[in-house]
């Protein structure tokens, strides 16, 4: 039981956006897409460099039918040097 909590305060500690980006999924799935975007904002402001909190912002505004920001959210994604390939197709793919 120990071991458990240690993981999840570790995993808090290396991933502060994460309450943020779950709770953002659960808006998402009702579907509450202005919810989520704040959610996903939430967790950038914590970790700008978050592939998952950006690209789900982007998912997100896709959603608010407002196209052309959620085409800036991934070019600048795109430009990231933290993303892997498989990533940048999902970017692509989405775009």
């Amino acid at each position: 039981m120990v071991a458990v909590m240690w993981c999840s305060e570790v995993s808090a500690q290396r991933y502060p956006e994460r309450r943020h980006i779950r709770s953002g999924n659960r808006s998402y799935e009702l579907p509450d897409f202005a919810s989520g975007e704040e959610r996903y904002r939430q967790a950038l402001e914590i970790n700008p460099a978050s592939y998952e909190a950006a690209f789900n912002l982007a998912d997100a505004l896709y959603r608010q039918e407002r196209y052309d920001e959620s085409i800036q959210v991934l070019d600048e994604l795109a430009g990231s040097p933290f993303i892997t390939p498989a990533q940048a197709g999902r970017i692509l793919y989405n775009k």
